[in-house]
């Protein structure tokens, strides 16, 4: 193609792509110049149609999430959880194995081996960092040079006119790829969005590298005494044979290539194939099923609507996948990978009981499932581990530690297997306090399957991976309810997460959001402050911690009231934004919540003292609460109603319309049964 003057301006700005090309061979600056801009052409050219603008919208909305300082300790959290699970479940799935008659050569030890290969080797999980956050991509990965816009034969004819060597070649194709392959918006802007993305990739790639050591010295240990024997030397000696120094980027699988072969495998090439599946599957990026695979696929042809709803999908399925597999009887709908046995090559999902090679694997984490389930429930019985409906005032998804409510959900997938369990220890005590149970069991098992059913769908819409689907889902079931709430939630695609994350770091307490607007406001540092503070079921100011912003951990201490709640069995309900028929702006809406939660809590505080009340069952307290509640709402409504009508014309001209309209449905109505007489 010809060169063109304006695509060497752009190609100049992109220091790190000339640098490579320098220093890859000795030429002239205006050689430099031209070979970059030839290179780049086709890419950079691209028009400011609707579909490049559609792309750069994409780009901003999921880089805007990723930016999220939550991220990295989900990523963090998420392989501490593992790093505990997988050496349990590589016990277990040996015992599974051994008394099924499956365990295909399974040693005891190796969950050990895991374990110990998880303490060393910092220094290799740390370059693994590095590369992966310079890379922007996983490891693995092959680039073609289509992705940044250049036919891959035109690209060789060009390094071989340069004479690059194939390692050059390659890393020319990453420096490219960096610049054009996985950016729409161009600049400093796109590179300053794009960070967070770069360190998510990163971290995945130091735990692939822990994961990948822990499955190496677990088939290290299985096959030692093999090499021993064929050897003539100690197993102890055959282990020092088998071990292995610190793998970089660039040679991790030549190298252990090379040590699965000293095993003595006869396809050491399948053998490692099958080693990375288990450690992708580890970090939640195992093969897709087909319809995962045309969701993918799908989002990818629509990325603007794909942002804007599902913004993460494959990483989500995979660690609800995970999850549900020790989920007792839940765990049937776990699925993993078929492959074929002598090339390890993948050939489609299927259910893992139903896989012969997979199945003492989740035989085991069922059964681990069972034994979470014992714990959780006498936690439950405890009252400081809860659910997706919570009794009292209590969080969603915490643990009570001390006096402090420390919310679970991001550690994945132990947040999915604990939420599970609680919701089905919690609707098992709604059925056994139901005084109706048992009478009908058709009714029983439609009620309380359905209440199970929903808190499933609960565990999964919740994840705030999931958020933009589930109000998109509620949006089109009831459209009138949820249209707006949906299109609100749209802000948090406009402001990055990283810059909310500094405007909640600047500002201690939450704000009351009604609206578009009043979300933008929450997220933008120094204008937070403007919105009113939002207030909880007591009257008081709502506080939030930096572990909230920073780890996604909420923590709550609650006051003397709400502990009193707690104990009581109460079931909170929020408020309604309105007041006589009349929609509250954001202020009005916060000042009445602020009266209704002093007026509630001053009742809770004399009902404290009161016998009756303390020797009064929990659905007694709970019903007297909640007419209390009711009370106190209305007591609240009535003070904020008088004075906004002398203050406030807007609310009073609303709150005449709604009079009228009130007086015209009641003369209807009489005017109807008048007629009927």
């Amino acid at each position: 193609m010809p060169f063109d003057k304006t695509c060497l301006t752009q190609a100049r700005e992109l220091v790190d792509t000339a640098t490579a090309v320098k220093n890859f061979k000795s030429l002239d600056g205006s050689t430099q110049d031209k070979i970059i801009g030839e290179l780049t052409g086709d890419a950079i050219k691209k028009d400011w149609s609707s579909k490049k603008i559609r792309e750069m919208a994409a780009e901003y909305i999921i880089n805007g999430y990723l930016t999220a300082p939550t991220n990295i300790a989900t990523n963090i959290g998420s392989a501490v959880s593992q790093t505990i699970m997988a050496p349990l479940v590589r016990e277990a799935t040996t015992l599974a194995g051994k008394l099924t008659g499956t365990a295909e050569g399974r040693r005891f030890g190796e969950g050990l081996a895991m374990m110990r290969a998880a303490i060393k080797n910092f220094g290799e999980r740390i370059d693994f960092f590095k590369a992966g956050y310079t890379r922007g991509f996983p490891l693995d990965v092959n680039v073609s040079a289509k992705s940044f816009g250049i036919d891959e034969k035109k690209f060789k004819d060009y390094t071989d006119k340069l004479g690059l060597s194939q390692a050059e070649n390659i890393l020319l194709k990453q420096e490219l790829y960096d610049t054009y392959g996985n950016r729409a918006i161009p600049g400093l802007f796109g590179k300053a969005l794009s960070q967070g993305a770069r360190a998510g990739v990163g971290i995945d790639e130091a735990n692939k590298a822990m994961f990948r050591r822990m499955e190496y010295d677990a088939l290290a240990y299985r096959m030692a005494p093999a090499l021993a024997k064929r050897e003539g030397i100690s197993e102890a000696e055959a282990l020092k044979k088998l071990e292995i120094g610190n793998l970089t980027p660039d040679d991790w699988q030549a190298t252990i290539r090379q040590k699965l072969a000293q095993m003595g495998f006869e396809s050491p090439e399948a053998e490692l194939i099958k080693l990375n599946r288990s450690t992708k599957q580890l970090v939640f990026q195992g093969e897709a099923g087909k319809l995962l695979g045309k969701l993918t696929a799908w989002r990818a042809e629509n990325p603007l609507l794909g942002a804007l709803t599902v913004p993460f999908l494959k990483t989500p399925a995979m660690i609800l996948n995970e999850g549900v597999a020790y989920v007792p009887l839940i765990g049937a709908m776990h699925r993993r990978a078929v492959v074929d046995p002598k090339t390890g090559q993948f050939m489609g999902t299927d259910f893992a009981m139903k896989i012969p090679a997979e199945r003492p694997e989740f035989v085991a984490k069922q059964a681990l499932g069972v034994a979470a389930t014992l714990y959780v429930n006498s936690l439950v019985d405890q009252g400081v581990l809860t659910g997706s409906e919570p009794t009292g005032d209590k969080p969603k998804y915490s643990v009570k530690i001390g006096d402090t409510w420390y919310g679970y959900g991001r550690i994945e997938p132990l947040a999915t297997v604990v939420g599970l369990a609680v919701d089905l220890h919690e609707t098992v005590n709604k059925y056994k306090r139901d005084p109706l149970a048992g009478q009908d069991g058709l009714k029983d098992i439609q009620k309380y399957g359905g209440l199970y059913l929903k808190a499933i769908g609960d565990n999964i819409t919740q994840k705030s991976f999931m958020e933009g689907f589930a109000k998109m889902f509620a949006a089109v079931v009831e459209p009138e309810r949820n249209a707006k709430n949906f299109l609100e939630s749209y802000a948090t695609a406009l402001v990055p997460a990283g810059v909310a994350a500094v405007a909640r770091t600047i500002d201690p307490l939450e704000r009351e959001v009604t609206g578009f607007l009043d979300k933008v406001k929450s997220r933008t540092p120094g204008i937070r402050e403007e919105l009113p503070p939002k207030y909880d079921i007591t009257g008081q100011p709502t506080q939030r911690s930096l572990g909230e912003v920073w780890l996604g951990i909420k923590a709550k201490t609650p006051n003397a009231i709400q502990t009193a709640l707690e104990e009581s069995g109460y079931v909170f309900t929020p408020s309604d934004k309105k007041i006589k028929g009349v929609e509250l702006s954001t202020d009005q809406l916060a000042e009445y919540r602020r009266l209704a939660g002093n007026y509630f809590a001053a009742v809770v505080s004399k009902l404290e003292q009161t016998p009756q009340f303390k020797q009064a069952d929990m659905s007694m307290k709970d019903l007297i609460l909640q007419q209390q509640l009711a009370k106190a709402r209305s007591a609240a409504s009535d003070q904020l109603a008088g004075t906004l009508f002398a203050t406030d014309e807007k609310f009073r001209n609303d709150y005449i319309m709604q009079m009228r309209i009130k007086k015209g449905q009641t003369d209807q109505l009489l005017r109807e049964q008048g007629r009927q007489q």
